[in-house]
């Protein structure tokens, strides 16, 4: 795996403290990550390549717009860090689950665009635990 994939995360976290910012470099770094689920949408449109760009959508979605696509979608914002670095953190309830994301484009293109997130999820509301959350979007055209 590659290194520098991640480095932006420290500078996400910079005001935790040092200790956190090694643990969670090192759980992206972990190559024994368990894929717990994988899903897979699909929506056809009838509309020309030109009209799409992933990357512009995910880091221009408003919260209303976030929060009208599913009933458990809470909050959704995006910001750039000093250093340029996009992220968009997204707010979500799974199963009853409060689920926090802070993604970071690992890839961003108009038509694909793969974003990789150290997200906390709150277990019943008490246990809070973090999971790698990758979300991946693609255009096919036919």
């Amino acid at each position: 795996m590659n290194k520098d994939r991640y480095s932006g995360w420290s500078k996400i976290r910079k005001n935790e403290p040092s200790s956190n910012n090694l643990w969670h470099k090192n759980i992206m770094n972990n190559q024994k990550h368990k894929k717990l689920f994988q899903t897979v949408c699909e929506a056809p449109i009838n509309a020309p390549k030109e009209a799409f760009n992933l990357h512009d959508w995910v880091f221009n979605l408003s919260d209303k717009d976030y929060q009208t696509t599913a009933s458990g979608h809470i909050a959704a914002g995006s910001s750039i860090h000093t250093d340029g670095t996009q992220t968009s953190v997204n707010v979500e309830s799974v199963g009853g689950n409060l689920l926090v994301q802070h993604y970071v484009a690992e890839v961003k293109e108009p038509d694909y665009v793969k974003m990789v997130s150290l997200s906390d999820l709150w277990l019943m509301k008490l246990i809070r635990v973090v999971v790698k959350v990758t979300w991946e979007m693609r255009l096919i055209f036919v």
